[in-house]
């Protein structure tokens, strides 16, 4: 008989951090957040909340779920959330809050919805279908065969009512046309008729075809929209597509596809109660939601759910991109799982980020046996939220009364103090308020900086001298006439790139051990949450789906490898994870465009592309922000201590005053509606 194994007892009392009430406050604490950041970015243009890291908002969210858990916990001590609990709601909103920005939602609709709505023909002909939401093609087969025309010929494309048309919803016509031999006066023409009623013009092409990178057989794109369905339409709809005059045009791949989708984005929808519908004209419910006289029914329900949208059109696009993502964050936790003990136990990193959530929740006991936040009981925590507080009240009195001091020192050049025009040229974009050049003045990055190492801190600053050498040296040398000069953007990029090898590299030992393990040459420690070979088939079947993402949307497996491999795998991960933030951009549509011009990928894998790398989604590392608390118990019970002795004792203090300053800079926006710029 196999013996039983039994848990010990402190391992079975152990709270549990996904329960049910931490479910419900996520996606209470996640409404909160998503409100708050899009009223102060958007309608407020104040910010950044969410841009940061850790993010402001969470932070500013998270201090409010303290406090409520801290009056609960007055009225009944069951009723607080216990420490495993937080770290879920924490990482919940670190994880959501790059995406409810910059990051996903305010650029992705207008990344992928921005061609077609703006008529840009040009790009729509590269833009794969699957990632924006439109209806299917209405001309059917009929628009499978090429359609050649010549000498005043015309065709026809009949699309019955049945098909799906409802008069006044938004449409778009486009075509592949190519056009040889056109005399003077001829052209390429598409008339709309609705029944038998009189024609209406959508485009008129008066040009020859010729060839180019993109169409490289002479074919261009062409097309209108959005084209409104006739409201007297009864019963078919024709476009009629012909040449005027003499010449040959060849027409392939014609569409006529419902983006109500996109256009009611822009334009709106009305809304009119089920009772109500019956008396609407049957010709006047285009773009109309109906609303169900209960709400409280199941079509009710399903109206709160799906509110405006056309779920319909935005079921492929949502499959799409829900596979990218997917494929990503499977990536990022494989990644995390076979270079954790490379990263926490061998390069020792102190993931900076993971300290202010751990000094938030860290909790004490006093002599009653009441348990509290140690860190609203220390002092230094407190001289530090003081300041923080101080400085964002002098700079919100200072708005509202001019005439009282602003703490801002305003834009301050370095150069204006020094007399040598060696040190003048040097100095010409070093100041406080610089822009992009500058260093800035900002609280919340003070309070970042004190909790990373030195090391990378002298780093950070030197470099960013040293590279002052550049635009120094350019008017030395006369270098700034050539254009871009001095390509801080591809210099970043190259700097990254060789951060990548240089993590594999650094980790080539580690990687071996996880090589033998893999082959089963040597046993699976079992110190991760998964085991190599689980984390090994994870990231295969990532790297597979991505590959497949990217051979589906025509993007091209060798680009979908390189860009979201090596940038977003290496880059992120690596990156992030010493020092806490990173400042420089490498997005990887900008190294297709810069490296290779786009020629070996083709031009709808510049487009797909370009739509993934416009936003760059941000990963946050969830996985190393829970495994930190394993992580400095095997630093001090194999490698001693990170910080011994006084440094310990100084690194705690420091933390304290830093976080007392995040606290303070995070809570500003919604206690005292400050905006700081930095």
């Amino acid at each position: 008989m196999r013996a039983r194994v039994s848990l010990p007892p402190s391992n079975l009392n152990q709270p549990r951090g996904l329960t049910i009430r931490s479910f419900v406050i996520c996606v209470v604490a996640l409404f909160l957040m998503a409100a708050w950041i899009e009223y102060e970015v958007l309608y407020s243009a104040g910010g950044p909340l969410a841009e940061n890291s850790p993010p402001n908002s969470v932070v500013g969210v998270v201090l409010l779920v303290l406090g409520i858990s801290a009056v609960l916990y007055k009225l009944r001590r069951a009723l607080r959330l216990a420490t495993p609990e937080l770290v879920v709601i924490y990482s919940a909103l670190v994880l959501a809050a790059p995406l409810m920005t910059q990051g996903l939602w305010h650029r992705f609709f207008g990344l992928i919805n921005g061609i077609p709505h703006h008529q840009d023909f040009k790009s729509y002909q590269s833009l794969p279908p699957m990632l924006w939401p439109h209806g299917p093609n209405l001309l059917g087969a009929d628009s499978e065969s090429p359609v050649v025309l010549s000498n005043n010929a015309t065709h026809e494309f009949s699309v019955p009512r049945t098909a799906g048309l409802v008069p006044g919803e938004a449409h778009l016509f486009s075509m592949l046309v190519k056009a040889t031999g056109l005399t003077k006066g001829a052209a390429v023409y598409v008339n709309l008729r609705a029944d038998a009623g009189p024609e209406r013009p959508l485009l008129i092409r008066g040009d020859n075809t010729t060839p180019s990178l993109a169409n490289p057989d002479s074919f261009e794109c062409v097309g209108a929209g959005p084209v409104a369905i006739p409201l007297e339409l009864q019963d078919r709809l024709v476009l009629v597509i012909g040449i005027r005059g003499e010449g040959v045009v060849t027409v392939r791949q014609p569409e006529f596809i419902n983006i109500e989708a996109v256009e009611a984005a822009y334009t709106g929808r009305q809304v009119v109660r089920e009772s109500q519908l019956a008396a609407l004209p049957a010709n006047q419910r285009n773009a109309t939601v109906v609303r169900p006289d209960n709400l409280f029914s199941l079509a009710g329900v399903k109206y709160l759910v799906t509110g405006f949208i056309p779920v319909r059109q935005w079921v492929r696009p949502a499959v799409a991109w829900s596979i990218l993502i997917g494929g990503l964050f499977a990536g990022f936790l494989a990644v995390n799982v076979l270079m954790r003990k490379q990263w926490v136990e061998h390069e020792r990193f102190t993931f900076p980020l993971t300290i202010l959530p751990k000094t938030l929740f860290a909790t004490e006991t006093d002599a009653q046996g009441r348990m509290y936040l140690s860190i609203f009981r220390n002092r230094i925590m407190w001289v530090g939220f003081g300041i923080g507080l101080f400085l964002a009240l002098l700079k919100g009195l200072h708005y509202y009364f001019p005439a009282l001091p602003s703490p801002d020192p305003g834009t301050i050049n370095f150069s204006s103090y020094v007399s040598s025009p060696v040190m003048k040229a040097f100095l010409a974009n070093v100041g406080i308020g610089q822009g992009g050049h500058g260093f800035g003045l900002a609280l919340v990055l003070v309070s970042i900086a004190l909790l990373i190492e030195t090391d990378i801190l002298f780093s950070l600053w030197s470099m960013y001298l040293l590279f002052q050498l550049w635009h120094f040296g350019g008017k030395a040398f006369n270098f700034t006439r050539y254009a871009g000069y001095p390509w801080e953007f591809q210099q970043a990029m190259g700097a990254f790139i060789m951060y990548a090898i240089l993590a594999v590299f650094v980790g080539r030992h580690h990687l071996a051990n996880v090589g033998r393990i893999l082959l089963r040459r040597q046993p699976d420690p079992g110190s991760e949450i998964m085991s190599y070979r689980a984390a090994m088939l994870l990231l295969v079947a990532a790297i597979l789906s991505i590959v497949g993402w990217g051979v589906w949307t025509k993007m091209g497996a060798g680009a979908a490898l390189l860009f979201f491999w090596l940038h977003v795998y290496l880059r992120r991960h690596r990156q992030q994870s010493p020092r806490g933030m990173r400042r420089a951009v490498c997005l990887p549509d900008a190294v297709l465009r810069d490296a290779v011009c786009g020629r070996d990928w083709g031009v709808c894998g510049v487009q797909s592309d370009r739509h993934v790398g416009g936003h760059d989604c941000g990963g946050v590392h969830v996985y190393l922000l829970l495994s930190a608390d394993r992580a400095g118990a095997d630093r001090d019970d194999r490698a001693g201590p990170a910080f011994p002795g006084p440094a310990a004792r100084h690194r705690q203090r420091v933390g304290h005053w830093a976080g007392g300053c995040a606290i303070d800079w995070r809570i500003r926006g919604a206690v005292l509606g400050v905006r700081l710029r930095g």
